[in-house]
């Protein structure tokens, strides 16, 4: 990873917030950690400094529900983006990863555990609980077995289409951040679905998250 790569955490719990930024430190010594506890502190930050993660708290104390993860997914486009969360509903995780999450680490994992989410997050991958996967796919009717590390024979193009996809860009955001057209992105996410034996984008996601394949670390 380059000398500037920056972290963004946004959690008001000072002790879970000291705790990541002591992993990240640890797996990443020259990154450059920023902590804010709000919402609008973090935002705000957003508007000067590029970040190439942030681990974000679903639950902040000025700001309700999923707004938080909408806002910086939009201000942070391409950005990679890990909610953690005290919660972890099958329900709330698919919805986070629709929204564009790369992974969604629970707070009530073990110390071991964390640390091993967000190493798998740094390195380019998805993460999400092992329960929750395992019943949305059943519920989307995936494969029980899939292979890890999985490429699907995807190039180079329809990896940088997939990770946007994974971001939660609709087709025309895509095209405008790849300058193709959106009729060309449209085949390409047509065919990635096709190498992968699914059907929509959710179940892409879901097998993404579960197969373990590494994504762009910095944005496109």
């Amino acid at each position: 990873m380059q000398a500037n790569f920056s972290v963004l955490i946004v959690e008001d719990h000072p002790m879970i917030s000291d705790g990541v930024a002591s992993i990240v430190r640890s797996l990443v010594p020259a990154a450059q950690i920023h902590q804010r506890s709000t919402f609008q502190e973090a935002l705000a930050l957003c508007k000067t400094t590029r970040f190439q993660q942030v681990f974000l708290d679903l639950r902040l104390p000025d700001v309700s529900g999923f707004q938080a993860l909408e806002a910086f997914r939009g201000e942070l486009p391409g950005t990679p983006i890990a909610v953690m969360s005290g919660e972890d509903d099958a329900a709330v995780v698919m919805r986070c990863l629709q929204m564009g999450a790369r992974a969604f680490i629970p707070k009530s994992l073990s110390a071991a555990q964390i640390e091993k989410a967000i190493a798998q997050v740094l390195q380019g991958g998805m993460f999400a609980p092992d329960g929750a996967i395992a019943q949305l796919s059943r519920s989307a009717r995936l494969p029980d077995n899939p292979d890890r590390n999985q490429a699907w024979g995807l190039t180079a193009r329809q990896i940088e289409v997939a990770t946007l996809l994974v971001d939660g860009m609709p087709n025309k955001l895509i095209a405008d951040r790849l300058n193709i057209a959106e009729s060309t992105v449209k085949l390409h996410v047509s065919s990635i679905l096709r190498q992968m034996r699914v059907t929509n984008r959710s179940q892409a996601i879901l097998l993404l998250a579960r197969t373990g394949l590494k994504l762009p670390i910095q944005p496109l």
